[in-house]
């Protein structure tokens, strides 16, 4: 496969036109602890990181990565492996990229994140990774200069769940991937993506970067392929003005690098009770445990069959298939074929962090629970643990998104509360009639207060039922508030109607927009502007939850 546009990969934009882009947005940061919508892990460990300080080998801060650079600078990296492959897979795609060859420098690092092959890069927040991990590693290059530090982004194309990559949603549409392969999804035929592709093609519209969007999709997607091979061409173009490196790691060299642990594991079995450890430790501090473990934590891997590998009476069978082995015989087939052993989601980590000289993982609040796990098991095989560092979480709003804000007098601050309570503070600040009765409310339970204390005074038992009394009397005030503020609704059913549909727009489904969402209708208004203005703003070592809103002038 060759790209029809070749690059050779910059660092950046120049400083007066990203002084120019930057203008054209407004930055407001909310606190994690108001969004309602992550989870508890996930929050304390983006605001408190150093209560799961026996988890973690380095806070997630800029200090914590100087002991970080020492523990990586003891362990060796075949760098020379890992610049071949690449160089490899580049020139499949016919590219080149002038940053390969720094990894083969000894004090050259990388801060990395990955994701699987995602169509279309599938929700926001596969970008937002990518733009988190740019963002970082040029921040560690400013403070730390006696080393250099490569963003990566690695495609997890082994991974065989086909229903979670095989679609993306933009334009109020889900376009949806069939077909009949199984198996890695990264080594399916992109054969049978021409007709999604062509759906996609339809509804680009004649927007700024219709044509240049229109001709990526063209040169990644049209060929028969694999998909992984496409998709690691897709992200290279998207990103083709940054210096980030896009790696697959379905490869026998770098797969024999991890034939050691694969053949403890398959002797041994030594992660499922390092890991059980970790999770029964994470579990008494009130968290929810996150991988499913078993006894042998790998898949045997084929074209069209990623299966569980099991022992059973003394021999090694693929689950679901005729294929069994003997020790001898599995241990052979770790030397003669490597690139048949595929990690499952307990052992990944160990596999990225032996092939990567890597200081740190960036992912999100679900990836860093399971990565909150592994810490025994890094230790166990003596591979550096990286810094956990979460992405950056986005709420992209557009210059027509923030026009209806505006007029729906809707504050930014106030996007993350429940439709329903901002619809009903909307109502009661432009009501024509007062519907705040607070204070009487108020006067109420003064007067029921002092009732119940004369009651009190006559026979504490009767007191007891106009102590019941005052609380359904309360009740039914409330009620009475909240039936004027109904009522009044109903004269302003058009713009609640809006309002509702604002935030059907913003909070898809009522979840995050960056889990559904995909990134192209930004790209069509922005083109490689919505990039730089993420990379930008995306430092993930500032706390908060980002809003984006682009300014409509």
């Amino acid at each position: 496969m060759t790209l029809k546009c070749k690059f050779v990969a910059d660092q950046g934009v120049p400083l007066e036109s990203l002084h120019e882009i930057m203008t054209k947005h407004t930055i407001t940061r909310i606190p994690f602890e108001s969004i309602t919508q992550i989870s508890k892990t996930d929050c304390d460990y983006a605001t408190r990181p150093d209560i799961f300080s026996d988890f973690i080998a380095h806070l997630p801060t800029l200090e914590g990565f100087a002991d970080a650079i020492e523990a990586r600078k003891k362990v060796k990296t075949d760098r020379t492996t890992l610049v071949s492959i690449l160089h490899k897979q580049y020139d499949a795609i016919g590219v080149s990229n002038t940053h390969i060859d720094e990894l083969l420098k000894p004090d050259h690092f990388t801060v990395t994140t990955a994701h699987q092959p995602s169509l279309l890069t599938g929700p926001l927040y596969y970008i937002y990774k990518i733009c988190s991990t740019i963002h970082l590693a040029r921040l560690l290059n400013q403070t730390y200069s006696e080393v250099t530090v490569q963003p990566v982004f690695i495609i997890g194309g082994e991974d065989h769940d086909f229903e979670e990559i095989n679609h993306a949603h933009f334009f109020g549409k889900t376009f949806t991937w069939e077909s009949d392969e199984t198996g890695a999804v990264g080594r399916m035929s992109t054969a049978g993506l021409k007709s999604v592709m062509n759906s996609v093609l339809e509804v680009l519209g004649s927007s700024p970067f219709s044509s240049e969007m229109a001709a990526l999709i063209d040169a990644c997607f049209t060929d028969d392929v694999l998909y992984g091979q496409a998709m690691q061409a897709f992200i290279v173009q998207l990103f083709k003005d940054t210096e980030l490196v896009v790696l697959q790691m379905d490869e026998p060299e770098l797969k024999a690098q991890f034939m050691p642990i694969v053949r403890d594991e398959l002797l041994e079995q030594s992660s499922s009770s390092l890991v059980a450890k970790s999770q029964d430790e994470i579990e008494q501090m009130g968290y929810k445990p996150q991988a499913y473990l078993r006894k042998i934590n790998l898949f045997y891997l084929q074209n069209q069959m990623r299966n569980r590998i099991e022992l059973d009476n003394g021999r090694y069978t693929v689950v679901d298939t005729d294929l069994s082995f003997s020790q001898e015989e599995i241990l052979a087939q770790t030397k003669d074929h490597p690139e048949r052993f595929s990690p499952n989601v307990n052992m990944r980590p160990l596999y990225q962090e032996t092939v990567l000289p890597n200081l740190a993982y960036i992912g999100g609040g679900g990836e860093l629970a399971y990565w909150l796990e592994r810490k025994r098991q890094f230790e166990f095989y003596k591979i550096p643990f990286p810094v956990l560092i979460r992405r950056n979480s986005v709420l992209y709003i557009s210059g027509g998104m923030s026009k209806q804000r505006i007029k729906l007098d809707i504050p930014i601050g106030q996007l993350f509360d429940n439709p329903d309570h901002e619809i009903s503070e909307w109502v009661r600040a432009h009501a024509e009639h007062e519907l705040d009765i607070s204070s009487e409310m108020k006067e109420v339970e003064s007067a029921l207060d002092k009732i119940v204390q004369k009651a009190k005074a006559i026979d504490p038992s009767f007191a007891h039922k106009v102590e019941a009394f005052k609380v359904k009397t309360l009740k039914e005030t409330d009620h009475i508030g909240k039936r004027l503020v109904r009522e009044e609704k109903s004269h302003y059913e058009g713009t609640v109607a809006k309002i509702r549909k604002f935030y059907g727009k913003l909070f898809p489904g009522g979840g995050l927009q960056e889990r559904h969402d995909n990134f192209i209708p930004n790209f069509l208004n922005l083109g490689p502007e919505f990039f730089e203005v993420l990379i930008e703003e995306l430092n993930p070592l500032e706390p908060g939850f980002i809003i984006m809103e682009e300014n409509h002038g």
